[in-house]
């Protein structure tokens, strides 16, 4: 995992953002798991690909991925000192992927707290630009990634979900 010092320090409401450790592996993996189910709510219509899409979000082999690379940047969000959401920011030459974003709580700012730590994170490494890409079944990523000013800028059909697609959105630093 890359190395870049990425303590927020407290926001509002007494959320802390700060790089992720293994010792945060068991409450990330919770915080994602959590998360995907209000993220991918419209899929509960299909029982199959909800519980694959969720389920996927708590196995270890990705974070141990994420960890394990030096291009990634996994941050965490505290809140009253308990982890409550997990994001990720993958360096690609001067742009970077702003992934794995999932709290375990809505409405207190941590989304915001996580992005805003990452843009901060994007500038420090010199990224000139950013990019998401996320499911038109999560509503809430595609109104977040919106909010802080990502423009969509491309889509394609997605390969879990029947009928849905992804869309990715791009912001300029």
């Amino acid at each position: 995992m890359g190395s870049t010092d990425v303590n927020s320090g407290a926001t509002r409401e007494g959320i802390t953002v700060r790089a992720a450790t293994a010792a945060d592996t068991d409450a990330i993996l919770e915080v994602r798991h959590t998360g995907a189910k209000t993220a991918f709510g419209a899929a509960s219509d299909h029982p199959d690909v909800f519980a694959a899409l969720v389920d996927e979000r708590r196995a270890p082999e990705k974070l141990i991925q994420e960890f394990g690379n030096e291009s990634c940047y996994l941050l965490v969000a505290e809140l009253d000192g308990l982890v409550v959401g997990s994001a990720a920011l993958t360096t690609e030459g001067d742009s970077g992927e702003m992934n794995a974003c999932f709290c375990s709580v809505r409405g207190r700012g941590v989304g915001s707290a996580l992005m805003n730590a990452r843009l901060d994170l994007a500038r420090k490494l010199g990224l000139t630009s950013v990019w998401i890409e996320t499911d038109t079944i999560n509503i809430g990523g595609i109104m977040h990634a919106q909010r802080h000013g990502f423009q969509e800028t491309a889509w394609r059909r997605g390969k879990t979900v029947p009928g849905n697609y992804m869309f990715t959105f791009r912001r300029e630093l």
